[in-house]
């Protein structure tokens, strides 16, 4: 109803108060009684303004007032469309409406060419052209997950790295406790596997003879200890303190012999001593 209000041809403030009265009006027992006052205080005009306005919507035939004793009137609504006073015209014929298209017309005949056609000269193209070659569509490559699952455990060559011959009896028991534990990890489901190359196995028994020599076999014995009860990926061995820091700043002891003619040096201390000539990392020398 405020729709119709807003699209007559009622004067601003007139059009003004029919919206606001239109708010108040029950669809269902059709009342619409709000004092003048009341629609004052909402549309901010003063009641003389509401009472003229009122009067103008109820002679323009969009209200009809009803009074009643004691109380406010009460507004029957009933808002007119502007379109209806004009259109059609009155003395207007009737229109004759025809079905289209009409039932008995023929279906139109669509002569169908080949495109392009056959005899069509062939146009000339100037500049160059982006010639696409076909894609060639390469068999779906294997999951991801698959081809973990596929490499699960330790490569055979990294099952077979050794410490050389000769190496203290200690050093070796560990070396091959880290071995059987990589192994293990190697062959984990999930997030516990960790890889096992025989490059990283080489590496790895390079290192521990390096640092069995700077530091010691037992120090290197109880490092692969700690790792494997730890679960380590690594030795992490770069992480040992300098025979400095243990407060050892002597070289690790080397069993030596004595005769009758003085102190004689091992074969085995001897090599100690030569080791600037093998390659590893840098240790202390007196």
């Amino acid at each position: 109803m405020q729709r119709a209000f807003y699209a007559s041809d009622l004067p601003p403030t007139a059009r003004f108060v029919a919206v606001t009265l239109a708010w108040h009006h029950n669809a269902q027992t059709n009342r619409c009684d709000p004092s003048a006052a009341l629609l004052a205080q909402e549309t901010g005009l003063c009641e003389r303004s509401v009472r003229a306005a009122l009067k103008v919507i109820a002679d323009a035939g969009h209200m009809t007032v009803r009074q009643r004793s004691g109380t406010t009137p009460n507004y029957l609504l009933h808002p007119v469309d502007p379109c209806s006073k004009c259109t059609p015209a009155g003395d207007a014929p009737l229109q004759q409406m025809h079905p289209t298209p009409a039932s008995a017309a023929p279906p139109p005949l669509q002569e169908m060419h080949p495109t392009p056609a056959g005899d069509a000269p062939k146009q000339e193209r100037t500049g160059r052209l982006t010639v696409r070659e076909p894609q060639v569509v390469s068999p779906a490559a294997p999951d991801a997950k698959a081809k973990r699952k596929a490499a699960a455990g330790p490569e055979p060559e990294a099952c077979s790295v050794t410490l050389p011959s000769g190496t203290d009896p200690e050093l070796a028991d560990a070396w091959g406790e880290w071995q059987t534990y990589r192994q293990r990890r190697a062959a984990a489901p999930g997030r516990q596997r960790i890889a096992w190359t025989a490059q990283g196995a080489r590496l790895s028994a390079k290192q521990v003879l390096q640092y069995s020599a700077s530091h010691g076999s037992r120090i290197v014995s109880d490092r692969i200890a700690t790792a494997i009860q730890a679960e380590w990926q690594g030795l992490n061995l770069d992480k040992l303190a300098t025979p400095q820091q243990n407060g050892n700043h002597s070289r690790p002891h080397k069993p030596s012999s004595r005769n009758g003619e003085g102190f004689t040096l091992s074969e085995e201390r001897r090599a100690w001593l030569n080791a600037d000539k093998l390659d590893g990392p840098p240790s202390h020398r007196d």
